[in-house]
């Protein structure tokens, strides 16, 4: 007789709006059933349909327990035979000389009645990083900027530049125009970053035509102090 219970975390739907004092009931007629093989009577009728579903899986399991038990007894059995007929070779010592390793007259097991969980691949499981990033920069949407906000930015992060509202209007309206797309094509995340890139470039060439060097403040213009 196999002395366990096996409950599914499934069978709970079926029982979840029993009370509390039907649900004592329901499981004391299980563990009934499990030792004696009896059901009880005195279960109400709701409690009884409960109970005939965990039943059914509770015969299932115990019909499969006895079947694995005794395919176990015959693989005991048929062992114990050969060993007394001396038709054995489990304790033999395997030659060195000996390449093939796969025992012959010793009995596996193997229960027809294991659960297949369905396999999953490893790249489901372990997915790239890399994709993942790609995908998650795809199902951004850019929103463009105002001239408004560009200039707003811009100020703030280049109060030193007098002309930083005239070069900020070349960049708004030169990415506008091309739809917020790079040279390459490619669509601009960020264009704060974008911007600060563009008036970087500015002043480079603006100090490049002035004749200044790295670290050296441009020259003022005619009739500035």
């Amino acid at each position: 007789m196999k002395e366990s219970v096996i409950l599914y975390t499934w069978q709970y739907d079926s029982i979840k709006d029993l009370s509390l004092e039907d649900k004592g009931l329901l499981f004391d007629a299980i563990f009934h059933y499990a030792k004696t093989g009896e059901e009880q009577e005195q279960l109400s009728p709701v409690t009884k349909i409960a109970f005939s579903f965990i039943r059914n899986t509770m015969d299932y399991d115990s019909e499969k327990y006895q079947k694995r038990c005794e395919k176990n007894r015959e693989s005991v059995c048929k062992r114990w035979n050969n060993l007394n007929k001396g038709d054995t070779t489990v304790y033999d010592r395997i030659p060195n000389t000996q390449t093939n390793t796969r025992r012959t007259d010793i009995d596996i097991d193997i229960d027809n009645d294991i659960d297949i969980i369905p396999s999953v691949s490893p790249l489901k499981l372990f997915p790239d990083e890399k994709k993942e990033k790609k995908k998650k920069l795809e199902k951004e949407v850019f929103v463009p900027p105002s001239l408004e906000k560009v200039t707003e930015h811009a100020k703030e992060l280049y109060p030193h530049i007098r002309d930083i509202e005239s070069i900020t209007q070349l960049f708004f309206y030169h990415y506008n125009s091309q739809g917020w797309k790079k040279g390459t094509g490619v669509q601009i995340v960020d264009w704060k970053s974008a911007l600060y890139k563009w008036v970087n470039e500015k002043q480079k060439n603006e100090k490049d035509k002035q004749g200044i060097g790295p670290g050296e403040n441009p020259k003022p213009k005619y009739g500035e102090k």
